[in-house]
């Protein structure tokens, strides 16, 4: 698991963790008032390893959340962008066994 840097000014803690578990009314809502899709946090793993320029998408593919992943992007969010590993958002689908979100 990941945890988000409670210190992420872009992206509120709740945000990270709703967009975690799928729930997709709750990103959304703070999406409609102001939040960006594209925002960036930073994250710790849980092997120890920080990682900045997370974006709500990465978070998504990473669990496998079709729905709202398609949500993000049908609201703008870029594929293309990398974590400070260079890691995007495909990466993560296919590194955690969600390929199928990849296509």
């Amino acid at each position: 698991g990941a945890e988000a840097e409670p210190s992420s000014e872009a992206v509120p803690k709740e945000v990270v963790q709703a967009t975690e578990r799928g729930d997709e009314e709750a990103v959304l809502a703070w999406l409609d008032g102001g939040g960006r899709v594209d925002a960036t946090f930073g994250c710790v793993f849980s092997d120890g390893q920080r990682v900045s320029g997370m974006t709500l998408l990465m978070v998504a593919m990473t669990r496998g959340h079709e729905g709202l992943a398609e949500a993000l992007l049908q609201r703008g969010a870029d594929l293309s962008l990398q974590t400070s590993d260079g890691t995007t958002a495909l990466s993560f689908a296919a590194v955690n066994g969600h390929e199928g979100l990849a296509e």
